[in-house]
């Protein structure tokens, strides 16, 4: 048996080792991408030494990719990882989502609207549903027509949640500062009381 971790959106994002160090959890094989690149095209695997020596050099196994070892997205990685994220930018970036989720959650209590706020750290997201969603069968519960609305509304005000499509997260950025929030928060509350 193998565990993996597709850590391609929440690795280095939500802690400097991502999903495997908020869990605490050492997998197999571990996925990183887009997150560590700072904007550059980026990805990056890490293994146990079991899995390392299948690769080749010693094992016969053979890596190839387009970007293996370009410089510029090297460089770009670097300096995100050891300047731009330091401890004091997650846990500024973890306080904002903390703002944000409850900003939320509030919201949406005082306007009675069926949904759920599901996130960790500056990542996050809402369903249109009445639990938190463990796995993707149980997301499809989530009323499609009102988050549609509800994203809708949100752009129309100049507020960019989220991709527009379902399922996607919110990503609180090193760049974002409580005022950042406390604005979306507020369009964000017009938008639960329209529904």
């Amino acid at each position: 048996m193998v565990l993996i971790f597709d850590e391609v959106k929440v690795g280095v994002r939500i802690a400097p080792e991502g999903g495997t160090e908020v869990s605490g959890v050492t997998p197999d094989i571990v996925c990183l991408s887009k997150a560590m690149g700072g904007g550059m095209p980026m990805a990056a695997f890490g293994a146990t030494e079991a899995f390392w020596e299948l690769i080749y050099p010693p094992g016969e196994m053979i890596h190839f990719g387009t970007y293996n070892g370009n410089p510029v997205s090297i460089a770009a990685s670097h300096a995100r990882l050891t300047r731009v994220m330091t401890d004091n930018v997650y846990k500024r970036i973890d306080a904002l989502g903390q703002r944000l989720k409850k900003g939320m959650e509030d919201s949406i209590k005082r306007h009675g609207v069926r949904a759920v706020v599901s996130g960790i750290g500056g990542m996050l997201t809402v369903f249109f549903q009445d639990k938190i969603p463990r796995n993707y069968r149980e997301t499809l519960g989530t009323d499609r027509e009102k988050w549609h609305k509800w994203w809708m509304y949100l752009v129309t005000k100049g507020v960019y949640f989220s991709a527009p499509l379902l399922y996607e997260e919110t990503f609180i950025s090193a760049a974002m500062a409580e005022n950042d929030i406390d604005e979306g928060l507020e369009k964000i509350d017009d938008a639960f009381k329209q529904l």
